[in-house]
């Protein structure tokens, strides 16, 4: 529900492919991984037995030269495998478990064994060098994506496999009582995967892909807004003001074209929209701001977040049409020979 992610450390035993990227597919109980031009590939009897992976390992170290810590790889395989054996009901509470340990903090690293942090604990104070101020770090814009790959959806189950509770991202069909686990989305060809949106659990948030700062957008043209968002946000709402923070925040809705008469936007994370011509001049600064309007999770709390400001220009008038050119006069027949 999100871009294109890599997973360090991990091979498509097929393709070759290194790293996998997209969504890894992780045969349970085997150290056996496949791209999903592979997985794709796979009779669907076989299918059941490997697992979805959208989220990459976390970890940013470079051990050897590559990145990611491969000893958590294998305590994240594990997981996978020890989890997947397990039936919906013993999943649910071995999450429930796993939360409530109180487990023994982690080893300190290793001592430097050169640089300054070693000249440091060994009492030979570093070169002294100029440093430069460093600088507040600026508060986020928007939250991060939250890990969905073992968020549980409580009471939610899986109307094709019967996976109960939902657990990593819940496909809701639109406005319908239907619900699917990732495995059983991914089997649903194109045009059937559009009519779902992605609730991937977790804290409520959301964030806006596009426009971004400073963006220009022709008045009169057809644009794509895309956002991401976590939580159970099935439906949103899109509002758009002017630079002057406190001018009013005008529905979106109007403009938008989502098929829709009811004012909810379907949580896909995209939607066109018609730029505006009329009361608005070239040059206007603006930005837009999404809500959320409908949520499956009636405990959930309500949130929305704010564009980048971007910039209303004059439309680029279509080039004149060439004059069609003027037909060649017909020859003039030769005269006939003399025959006297």
């Amino acid at each position: 529900m999100a871009g294109v992610v890599a997973h360090p450390r991990v091979s498509c035993d097929r393709s070759g492919q290194h790293p996998v990227v997209g969504i890894r597919y992780k045969k349970v109980g085997d150290n056996f991984d496949l791209c999903a031009a592979e997985f794709n590939k796979v009779a669907p009897t076989e299918r059941a037995k490997y697992v979805a992976i959208s989220v990459p390992q976390a970890s940013t170290e470079t051990i050897d030269d590559v990145q990611g810590n491969p000893a958590l790889k294998l305590a994240e395989d594990s997981f996978l495998d020890a989890y997947a054996s397990l039936s919906a009901p013993d999943r649910a509470a071995f999450l429930l478990w796993v939360k409530g340990v109180d487990l023994p903090p982690p080893p300190p690293p290793p001592p430097a064994t050169e640089g300054p942090a070693a000249e440091a604990s060994s009492g030979i104070p570093a070169a002294s060098a100029p440093t430069a101020p460093t600088p507040a770090a600026a508060a986020p814009h928007n939250a991060a994506p939250h890990n969905a790959a073992t968020n549980v959806h409580e009471g939610v189950t899986c109307d094709v496999s019967g996976m109960s509770p939902i657990v990593g991202n819940r496909w809701k069909k639109i406005d319908a009582n239907y619900d699917l686990c990732e495995a059983e989305y991914l089997k649903l060809s194109t045009e059937e995967q559009a009519s779902f949106v992605c609730l991937p659990g977790g804290a409520p948030s959301i964030k806006i892909k596009s426009p971004l700062a400073d963006t220009k957008w022709p008045m009169g043209s057809i644009q794509q807004i895309e956002w991401e968002s976590t939580g159970t946000i099935s439906a949103v709402k899109i509002q758009y003001a002017e630079k002057s923070w406190n001018s009013w925040l005008y529905d979106w809705s109007e403009l938008a074209i989502s098929g829709r008469t009811d004012g909810k936007i379907p949580n896909t994370g995209r939607c066109r929209w018609k730029v505006p011509t009329e009361g608005i001049k070239p040059g206007t600064k603006m930005y837009f701001r999404i809500s959320s309007q409908q949520q499956e999770d009636p405990s959930e709390r309500s949130v929305h977040t704010d564009s980048e400001l971007f910039e209303l220009v004059e439309s680029v008038p279509p080039p004149p049409e060439k004059a069609e050119a003027p037909a060649a006069a017909a020859p003039t027949p030769l005269p006939e020979p003399s025959t006297a």
